[in-house]
């Protein structure tokens, strides 16, 4: 499936997050996104501010450029770390798969 204007599926009912009513502040809240961060096109891409606010971490994979210590947003008081793609090129051959 091609997604396109994955920002729509953050949008109105297409996407609800949950969490528990009670004792909120004892739990962590953990988000994990495939792709998206980098804008490409006016709506080929998620922005912060389509977040919630209650996350804690948000760790963002398979983006080009690695990130990983985690960097505080202002926007949503809340991390995100980025881990960046797994690029072995070259490398394959010596890998032993077997």
């Amino acid at each position: 499936m091609v997604q396109r204007q994955p920002e729509r599926r953050l949008q109105g009912d297409l996407f609800l997050m949950l969490r528990p009513k009670e004792d909120t502040e004892s739990w962590f809240n953990l988000f994990v996104l495939h792709q998206n961060r980098t804008k490409h096109g006016p709506k080929s891409y998620i922005p912060v501010e389509f977040l919630d606010d209650f996350l804690d971490l948000v760790i963002w994979g398979h983006e080009h450029e690695n990130r990983l210590e985690p960097e505080w947003q202002e926007i949503r008081k809340l991390h995100i770390s980025q881990p960046g793609k797994l690029r072995l090129p070259g490398r394959w051959a010596e890998l032993d798969l077997r």
